[in-house]
């Protein structure tokens, strides 16, 4: 018994952390609540088509025995005896929604890898957005832009919500840090050298300080030269 409860609890915590899904921004999403078990599946039917689908999973044979020769998918369009896969779990993108303000308002997670349409494959995006009831259910597919093999999926749930936010400092940030550090570990080192080792005080003490010393009376040549030189120029005249 002790141990199928530990069994219990070892599958529930990696099913969980298989449906941790974070954008390349750092933002995380918790989608393990949306996850069907094996053997069922999520269904939607429109005015044509029906649709079957499941999220971080693919379905089984199980969940669709009609559409084996169309498995794996994450999600599969019926038609009478026709079986289209729209996407499959092993080709994902995770990008965060974002409303006009640039706030993260949900998750877009797209399968690719669908069957051919023409050049392309077909693709499925689940357009998850922060609200509702963890109870709800997808609203709607469609494929849009229209005839563009794109489908999209409108959901909205508390999976949406982020449970993380990215906004990491940026590339340029991280060397101003760098260049801040270094400079600091710099000064303070050869500070200390010349205090302990050369018995230097004040501001002898600095790194360089025969080179600081000078900077001011080498920028203020740079600068007489500079006018110098634009005197002479327009000095000249044209034969």
């Amino acid at each position: 018994m002790r141990f199928l409860l530990v069994a219990a609890l070892f599958f529930s915590v990696s099913l969980a952390a298989a449906c941790q899904r974070s954008a390349s921004d750092g933002t995380t999403w918790d989608l393990s609540s949306l996850v069907k078990p094996a053997g069922s599946s999520y269904r939607i039917q429109d005015s044509t088509y029906s649709y079957e689908f499941n999220i971080c999973e693919d379905m089984t044979s199980t969940a669709v025995p009609r559409c084996q020769s169309a498995l794996p998918a994450a999600v599969i369009q019926l038609y009478s005896y026709w079986c289209t896969k729209l996407g499959v779990t092993k080709q994902e993108t995770v990008r965060p929604l974002k409303d006009a303000s640039g706030q993260t308002t949900g998750v877009n997670v797209t399968y690719g890898g669908g069957d051919s349409c023409g050049e392309l494959n077909r693709q499925v995006s689940f357009l998850i957005t922060c609200g509702g009831q963890p109870t709800d259910q997808p609203t709607k597919i469609r494929e849009y832009p229209v005839d563009s093999c794109m489908f999209e999926v409108v959901w909205t749930n508390p999976a949406g919500c982020p449970t993380s936010t990215g906004g990491g400092i940026s590339f340029g940030t991280v060397m101003l840090i760098i260049m801040l550090v270094g400079a600091t570990c710099f000064f303070a080192g050869g500070a200390c050298y010349k205090r302990f080792r050369k018995g230097l005080t004040g501001l002898e003490m600095i790194p360089c300080w025969g080179a600081i010393k000078a900077l001011p009376g080498l920028v203020w040549d740079g600068i007489k030269a500079t006018f110098t030189l634009s005197l002479c120029r327009s000095g000249y005249s044209r034969i």
